[in-house]
């Protein structure tokens, strides 16, 4: 068994994620009205990040950064777990080049390790769908390096 780890782009709903196993959502930072902070990811918070955008407030969205692939992917390479990172596509975001740079370092300290980085080429509920059907593939038996190349 592997992890798939993902990002905050998916919007997938908050009880279902909970629901997974081997399964991490890495969050997108949020500026709004000049503050940065990770949103949270509850249906109220959600809903209160519409509220705002319906009210007018600006809200900007930046990419995962390479610490926090690093500090996300390590934690689960110490422990032993290989992971299949599937990110927000590379043509909207800076995601996915942050979770390749990173990858190469590790793989430096961790030879022996799994871990495969997928530029989804999508966003939002598109790439929901997708991570969805990892995890459904996962769970049936996929290994992690052909899921990669799927």
């Amino acid at each position: 068994m592997y992890y798939i780890v993902t990002d905050s782009s998916t919007d997938m709903p908050q009880s279902w994620v909970e629901a997974q196993h081997d399964f991490h959502i890495v969050s997108l930072s949020c500026t709004i009205n000049g503050v940065s902070s990770v949103p949270g990811t509850s249906e109220v918070a959600k809903k209160e990040t519409c509220r705002q955008l319906r009210s007018g407030v600006v809200i900007k969205t930046s990419a995962v950064n390479t610490a926090t692939w690093e500090e996300c992917f390590q934690k689960l390479l110490d422990e032993g777990q290989d992971v299949l990172c599937i990110a927000f596509s590379s043509g909207l975001s800076g995601s996915f080049d942050a979770a390749a740079l990173v990858h190469d370092q590790l793989m430096a300290e961790h030879p022996d390790a799994e871990l495969y980085i997928v530029d989804t080429c999508l966003a939002s509920v598109a790439e929901a769908l997708l991570v969805y059907e990892a995890l459904r593939q996962r769970d049936n038996g996929m290994p992690a390096q052909e899921l990669a190349r799927w």
